[in-house]
């Protein structure tokens, strides 16, 4: 699935596109109630729990 600019991803507004990797694509993005500014992570493809915990478990650790 291709994504835009501006396009709204449940609570979130795609503000620009950051990457891809084997299991999906990263927007800088905002929160829409609050214009919280986060990293959104769309998953692709089949998913695995344990493959995406073990990719946010750094960056967790770096912005606390």
């Amino acid at each position: 699935m291709q994504h835009t600019p501006g396009e709204k991803v449940g609570p979130y507004v795609l503000d620009a596109f950051l990457g891809s990797g084997s299991m999906g694509c990263v927007w800088a993005s905002r929160e829409a109630s609050s214009n919280a500014r986060v990293a959104l992570k769309i998953m692709e493809g089949p998913r695995n729990p344990s493959a995406l915990m073990a990719s946010m478990r750094p960056w967790g650790r770096l912005m606390h």
